[in-house]
């Protein structure tokens, strides 16, 4: 497991070593994207579209390579996937040279066409996983490995997006993406071993059946729990998708502050997939989990919009802060469980399908919140993080009402 493991971390510290600086790509005056004349309403309804592009350009990927990993093997699947990351950072490269915003996007979205590697690699780890909490601990362990890169590629990002390389700000961390990118796909080839036997694969009439994700529909419990997954995606997508741009367009926050803030929510991650699930695991039931998962999701997204505010209050600064805690121990504990409980439905020939299928409804929610909170933008600069915590309050009242279903009360037996 351990290639894959450094896989999935580099590959996130990679891509997250750029995520600061998107912000500053379409809301620095210093940024060649963009004249410097644009409004910030054009350069955040722009902003919205980027972002939505990316990731619908996710959602199509994710059930596509996770279906082809049941099919060609995890690791020539996962391979493929990493080319993404070469595909954003030429094309990036070329954007800033070429000021043109809109091969950076072009770009994105492509990226986000082939970056499938966190299903296909989820899938793995499941294909190597016994039943049962097992499942649940090395999926807290991929969200490990996944928090590293988040907590340290936003930090490394904001600090070297300073550096300036023939004459163009923010060029030196898309640099070090394909730097990263090619060496990915050698390790992939040479050091991840296929996790995946011919004989346990499924086939393409099997697939175009949907024969795995036919299960979650066909069961109360998994629909209520993909409906909880669903609302929760549309919250933590909306939060941390906006989450820079409103540190940098009103907070007025420098690149390096926002590499760190972002670099929190990885932080958290690791402490919250590496410390708080596996002993909540043995103390709490499932119920329970997802109960406490969205409170704090909820008191997390409410505290960052509120204190949005009041830019210009140290205390408000400081709970803007905090809010990552909250929120990101409440999202990844809500989809480690999650996860896991769809891909004990399934037979482990459509663990790929399955875990895509889980993948694209989250990036469709991500999708949807970006326009809507582009739009939101236009009217006021944090106007965009309101849907975090109406999302939650939705989700909330929703586990309210199905809390005494035989269905829902079942997760306290499993």
């Amino acid at each position: 497991m351990r290639a894959i493991y450094l896989i999935l971390s580099l590959s996130e510290f990679a891509t997250a070593l750029v995520s600061p600086v998107f912000a500053f790509l379409f809301f620095s005056t210093t940024s060649t994207l963009f004249p410097a004349e644009a409004s910030t309403a054009e350069r955040a309804f722009t902003f919205g579209i980027f972002i939505a592009l990316y990731k619908f350009g996710g959602m199509i990927c994710n059930p596509i390579f996770g279906a082809m990993s049941d099919i060609m093997g995890r690791k020539l699947t996962t391979i493929i996937t990493l080319g993404g990351i070469i595909i954003l950072a030429i094309a990036s490269i070329g954007a800033i040279i070429l000021h043109s915003v809109w091969l950076f996007i072009t770009g994105c979205f492509f990226f986000a066409l082939f970056f499938a590697s966190k299903p296909v690699c989820t899938a793995a780890i499941n294909d190597l996983s016994k039943e049962g909490s097992d499942k649940v601990k090395n999926q807290a362990l991929v969200q490990f490995f996944i928090g590293i890169g988040v907590a340290i590629g936003p930090v490394a990002g904001g600090y070297i997006a300073d550096v300036n390389i023939f004459n163009y700000d923010y060029m030196f961390p898309f640099i070090i993406l394909l730097i990263c990118g090619i060496y990915l796909i050698f390790h992939a080839r040479f050091f991840m071993r296929e996790t995946l036997r011919r004989r346990e694969r499924s086939n393409l009439d099997e697939q175009f059946k949907f024969g795995g994700i036919k299960v979650i529909f066909k069961d109360k419990l998994l629909i209520s729990l993909l409906a909880i997954h669903i609302l929760n995606q549309l919250s933590w997508g909306t939060y941390y998708d906006f989450l820079p741009a409103v540190a940098k367009a009103v907070f007025n926050y420098d690149i390096k502050s926002v590499g760190i803030l972002v670099g929190f929510v990885g932080f958290w991650l690791i402490i919250a997939s590496g410390i708080i699930l596996p002993f909540i695991l043995k103390n709490i039931s499932g119920r329970n989990l997802i109960n406490i998962s969205c409170y704090l999701g909820f008191a997390g997204v409410l505290a960052a919009y509120l204190a949005s505010f009041f830019p210009e209050s140290s205390i408000a600064d400081f709970i803007f802060w905090a809010s990552t805690l909250p929120v990101a121990v409440g999202d990844v504990i809500l989809f480690c469980y999650l996860i896991s409980r769809f891909s004990m439905s399934v037979e482990k020939k459509f663990q790929g399908a399955v875990v895509g299928f889980i993948y694209i409804t989250g990036f469709g929610m991500w999708s949807l919140s970006a326009p809507l909170g582009g739009y939101l933008m236009q009217f006021h600069l944090n106007a965009a993080l309101l849907m975090s915590p109406v999302s939650m309050a939705i989700l909330i009242l929703f586990i309210f009402v199905i809390r005494n279903r035989e269905f829902y009360k079942s997760l306290d037996n499993k």
